[in-house]
């Protein structure tokens, strides 16, 4: 079984020409930019709305992007999710208890998997509203010195 038809099945989506376009692109990216098996990262793959467009993109120096960073505990991964700056993080499919809002400027040319956000909800008794509909971005952990913090303020 490929990678596309092991995502659809463990994602529940349907064999349309849209998502298996973007579940392909996924599994691309996740191999190729970031060395990884997409099958390790499902839980968050379920971010990506898969019935929206889904494409590899290189950023251009000077990309403003944004992050609200969970102020709580966090396991490690080989990527980040950024956003389009505006992005609430309800549009984004994801609402910590705390967050930290930052901005970003690429500052060289920066390869990134471009998606949709879903909507997400964790469970029977999850009654928090994940939205999803926000433009997002999956960058390497290798390739985040690219990204320069912006709008800190001095200490």
């Amino acid at each position: 079984m490929s990678d596309v038809d092991t995502l659809r099945e463990k994602l529940g989506l349907p064999a349309a020409p849209l998502v298996l376009s973007g579940l392909e692109t996924t599994a691309l990216f996740f191999r190729s930019v970031l060395q990884q098996d997409p099958l390790e990262w499902v839980d968050y793959l379920r971010g990506i709305d898969y019935h929206q467009g889904v494409s590899r993109v290189t950023l251009p120096k000077g990309t403003k992007l944004i992050r609200h960073d969970s102020l709580g505990s966090r396991g490690l991964k080989p990527f980040s999710y950024f956003a389009d700056a505006g992005a609430s993080p309800t549009r984004l499919g994801t609402t910590f208890a705390a967050t930290e809002y930052k901005e970003y400027e690429t500052d060289r040319l920066t390869p990134a998997l471009k998606s949709t956000a879903s909507s997400i909800s964790f469970g029977p008794r999850d009654r928090v509203s994940r939205a999803g509909g926000g433009v997002q971005y999956i960058v390497a952990f290798r390739d985040l010195p690219a990204l320069v913090r912006v709008g800190q303020s001095k200490k």
